[in-house]
């Protein structure tokens, strides 16, 4: 687990400059886009709810994501946690589809 280069990329992205910070910017919203492109394919394939917002789900998915650093930690193991916030996320995005 390299959590010490996580916090780095999520916290300290904003203190870059000039063309650093556009390059982070825009694969910043490569990495969105495959997001929303899962749960777009997703919810087509009828895995998902009908009615997901997909850029709410990314939001979603990648803030929760995001603030792992702050709660994993070297001395736990990291398959109970992980696993059950995963879980009930995803169980969430699955919940009763709406009618087409």
């Amino acid at each position: 687990m390299q959590l010490d280069v996580a916090t780095v990329f999520i916290r300290e992205w904003r203190y870059l400059e000039g063309e650093r910070r556009e390059t982070f910017l825009a694969e910043r919203r490569r990495y969105e886009e495959r997001f929303r492109g899962l749960f777009r394919e997703g919810r087509e394939l009828g895995e998902l709810r009908t009615d997901l917002d997909d850029a709410t789900s990314t939001l979603l998915a990648l803030s929760a994501a995001n603030w792992a650093y702050t709660w994993l930690r070297p001395a736990r193991t990291p398959t109970s946690s992980p696993d059950r916030f995963f879980t009930f996320l995803l169980d969430g995005m699955r919940g009763y589809s709406t009618p087409a």
